[in-house]
């Protein structure tokens, strides 16, 4: 069963960019078709699926950690929606910074095994492409 709602489903994206059959969200909402506060669960929606794995990290990790994230979007401010990099906002500039303590209480033991941790130049561009920057 797919546990995402469906603001989270996409079809198209980097390794299929073909023109969408659908209006993105931030489209959607630009449009009055979606209503901010269901871009606002989403966020938290996805917070509390982050904050999950921040709390395991917590107890199994030593240390100062520290929570981030790339940038955010424009839900209208300045006619933008979504993230515009030319757009001169801040919470689209600005990069969350949260740090906090965590202490390993050894609870925790990761059932995937790394077989080969080496990344070639090759898997390191791929990577980097998928996500947008290159």
């Amino acid at each position: 069963m797919d546990e995402h709602p469906e603001w989270f489903k996409f079809e198209v994206g980097l390794d299929n960019p073909a023109e969408a059959t659908f209006k993105t969200l931030w489209r959607r909402l630009r449009d009055g078709e979606v209503d901010e506060g269901l871009i606002w669960d989403a966020y938290v929606d996805n917070l509390q699926w982050v904050m999950d794995e921040v709390k395991t990290l917590k107890s199994n990790l030593d240390g100062t950690c520290i929570i981030t994230a790339d940038h955010a979007n424009a839900m209208g401010e300045w006619w933008c929606y979504g993230h515009q990099s030319t757009a001169p906002l801040k919470a689209m500039k600005r990069v969350p910074w949260i740090p906090f303590e965590a202490a390993d209480e050894g609870i925790y033991e990761p059932s995937v095994t790394v077989e080969d941790d080496r990344v070639g130049d090759e898997k390191i561009q791929e990577r980097l492409r998928d996500l947008g920057y290159v």
